[in-house]
């Protein structure tokens, strides 16, 4: 895909093409920041790095993180030392990881299927017995407890595409709670292993991580997951340091501000920085002198000041300035790759490039890793982990 050139975007035949490409070349500045942050606090500190890239805007930026053989490739053994220790924990986490699954499915699965269910009642449909008899034996208590008390306006979709929708979400039930049986123990053993690599004389580690951690637009009323998240990784590797990126569409008083101030009250080592503190632009410096203090950094990965702008404004005045604000609400951005399903929508979108038709999401996540100088990598085991981390 290696020169790969957009030709047109159906949905937007009068897009200028020119300004699009420049779009992606300024947010691929995002990706750079991100690795050039990550790498240069783990290579201070001589401690590995978890970055986490909150979907949706703070998301591209994980598209940007090397992966484990070009940053171990000092060490002939890494692979055989993760090999190892995998097993170990896997047995040892298997009941601590528990909790931790069923908030991720709550939230981003149960919650929907309530939704789907609470529409379906409300339009008298007859699939409603066979939905809730379908999704029985996946939903909690707790869920059914919310549905018996949910007020809320219909939906203008059918019984049909809702019934689709809840089968669609019961498949991916299982399909995202087997993905983080095998992932967040192999997450802690990657991040155990990489104290060792650093000792053995890796220059870096840093581990990357895409989720929906948390809503940040919901200030502090999404915030359990999150917090429960970070408690997970500080207790099995306390020697980490976790970079947690995201975007805002209001620079002047994000509400992620909201949420770090509370979780700091519930005793985590955590410290907004840039638009989420003080407002100065961090440096690796300034993350490596607070190490010894804070664990968690909030951090976003826009180095400019431009006026925050949304996708219609683009369509209209074309902004000579860039901010990340551009991609926000525009979730068929994603289409194609696996962050589609974290925006909660997974609309669709397919455009024509010189190399044929593809997903928008595709197309942007290649095009980002090209303007960002990420190689693809072909390695089997990174292409493992790119799977169950979100970054594929």
């Amino acid at each position: 895909m290696q020169g790969m050139q957009l030709i047109s975007w159906p949905r937007y035949p009068q897009l200028d093409i020119k300004y699009f490409e420049e779009l992606l070349q300024k947010n691929a500045q995002e990706l750079m920041f991100a690795r050039h942050l990550a790498e240069t606090v783990s290579l201070l500190t001589r401690r590995p790095v978890l970055t986490l890239h909150n979907a949706s805007m703070g998301a591209p930026s994980g598209w940007g993180i090397a992966d484990f053989s070009n940053q171990w490739k000092e060490l002939s053994s890494w692979k055989e030392e993760i090999a190892h220790l995998w097993p170990q924990f896997s047995s040892t986490l298997s009941e601590e990881i528990i909790p931790l699954i069923k908030l991720w499915l709550h939230r981003l699965i149960e919650m929907p299927l309530i939704e789907y269910l609470w529409q379906m009642k409300v339009l008298n449909s007859p699939f409603y017995s066979l939905a809730r008899e379908t999704v029985k034996d996946i939903l909690s208590p707790s869920a059914w407890q919310i549905l018996a008390g949910k007020e809320s306006v219909p939906w203008e979709s059918t019984a049909e595409e809702l019934f689709k929708h809840l089968l669609y979400l019961k498949h991916r039930y299982f399909q995202e709670k087997y993905r983080l049986k095998l992932f967040l123990p192999l997450l802690i053993t990657i991040l155990k292993a990489s104290v060792n690599f650093l000792q053995k004389g890796a220059r870096f580690c840093v581990v990357p991580y895409i989720d929906k951690l948390i809503r940040s637009s919901y200030g502090d009323k999404d915030i359990t997951y999150c917090q429960t998240f970070l408690k997970f990784i500080l207790r099995f590797v306390p020697e980490a340091i976790i970079l947690f990126f995201d975007e805002t569409t209001h620079p002047r008083g994000p509400t992620l501000k909201l949420a770090i101030s509370v979780m700091k009250r519930k005793n985590l080592p955590i410290k907004g920085l840039g638009v989420y503190g003080e407002g100065k632009l961090p440096t690796p410096e300034d993350i490596a002198n607070l190490s010894s203090t804070y664990q968690v950094f909030f951090v976003s990965a826009f180095t400019g000041k431009g006026k925050p702008y949304c996708w219609r404004e683009i369509l209209l005045t074309y902004p000579q300035t860039y901010h990340p604000a551009w991609r926000d609400g525009l979730t068929e951005l994603f289409s194609g790759t696996q962050m589609a399903f974290l925006t909660q929508e997974e609309r669709q979108d397919i455009i024509l490039t010189d190399k044929g038709p593809m997903q928008l999401g595709t197309y942007f996540r290649l095009k980002l890793k090209t303007y960002s100088l990420t190689p693809l990598s072909h390695d089997p085991f990174w292409c493992f982990y790119e799977t169950l981390a979100n970054l594929g």
